[in-house]
């Protein structure tokens, strides 16, 4: 639900591995074995779900956090202390404990379309206008996602854009070019 529905092709419980184009999330057993191709790809993140292993659970202790052990690697050696702006806030939101459940859910969907609206622009801007890579790093700019250590926030909204659906991106090309003007108009 954090991710535009376009970004997501998931398999949940799959008996082997399936190829990328398939899907970009998998859940797999352990004894699947991943391909070394995935395995040592920078572009791939391996999350390993495991049962923490406890006598019992205190009261109230049925969340996923408290059930579960979550271990993530990667071959990617680029660090990632900042990451992305959005996954900040999103850290930042989820961890108050002074709000509710509710209010919760209402701050990460307005961060997600926050950040759909900056993919909107960003993809208008490079893509229908056809603008050049200077004019596109001062959009970035604007949208607060250029500069030293905010590839991060690029990458994202790249990939956010390949979400975009294709009904949308036809709609934007079509308005653009038809409603073009000339310059003496």
């Amino acid at each position: 639900s954090l991710l535009p529905v376009g970004c997501v092709r998931s398999v949940p419980y799959s008996a082997q591995y399936e190829e990328a184009y398939k899907c970009n999330f998998l859940g797999l057993s352990t004894d699947v074995p991943i391909p070394a191709h995935v395995s040592s790809s920078e572009f791939s993140v391996l999350v390993d779900v495991t049962l923490k292993l406890r006598q019992g659970l205190a009261a109230g202790e049925d969340e996923l956090c408290a059930l579960y052990q979550f271990t993530i690697s990667s071959a990617n050696t680029q660090p990632t202390d900042r990451g992305p702006t959005l996954l900040n806030k999103l850290e930042v939101a989820l961890s108050n404990e002074n709000l509710s459940v509710d209010v919760v859910s209402h701050c990460l969907l307005c961060l997600k379309e926050e950040w759909m609206n900056k993919v909107k622009v960003l993809f208008k801007f490079s893509k229908v206008d056809g603008r050049g890579r200077e004019d596109t790093q001062k959009v970035l700019a604007l949208l607060g996602a250029a500069g030293p250590g905010e590839e991060d926030n690029v990458r994202l909204l790249k990939y956010w854009m390949t979400g975009l659906s294709k009904t949308y991106k036809s709609h934007l090309m079509t308005a653009v070019r038809g409603g073009e003007r000339s310059p003496s108009q």
